[in-house]
């Protein structure tokens, strides 16, 4: 009686090894490299350190009812856009609006005429 090719690979003991190492390469560049590095919100400053990869800080800080302290400090000492999570951010001033919802990060389609009318009134349609 033949042997199956699949327990045949398993015999061997690197291919195993193989796999572990690329799923061990995967979840590295997925949940550090990519949010710290190549995210288009790593250019944004972080409110701790964990914000990269984790939303539990800005979390418990809810649960522990100290978040409006906590971004209000993160504010005073890194600016007007804060990030609080892998995809969150905080902005406090008219300013950080128009860089966040005026260009250079992905949105969906509901802001494309929603936050278009910093700088220059737009006629009512109610008038």
């Amino acid at each position: 009686m033949q042997d199956k090719p699949t327990l045949k690979m398993l015999e061997n003991p690197r291919i195993p090894l193989v796999f572990l190492l690329l799923f061990s390469c995967f979840v590295v560049y997925t949940y550090i490299i990519h949010p710290t590095f190549l995210s288009p919100l790593s250019r944004i400053p972080n409110a701790n350190i964990s914000v990269p990869f984790s939303p539990l800080w800005i979390l418990w800080k809810r649960w522990s009812s100290k978040e409006v302290s906590a971004i209000h400090a993160a504010h005073e000492r890194y600016g007007p856009i804060v990030r609080l999570g892998p995809k969150e951010i905080s902005v406090n001033s008219s300013e950080g609006l128009r860089v966040v919802y005026a260009g250079g990060y992905e949105k969906h389609e509901f802001y494309a005429n929603s936050f278009d009318n910093y700088g220059y009134l737009r006629p009512s349609p109610f008038r």
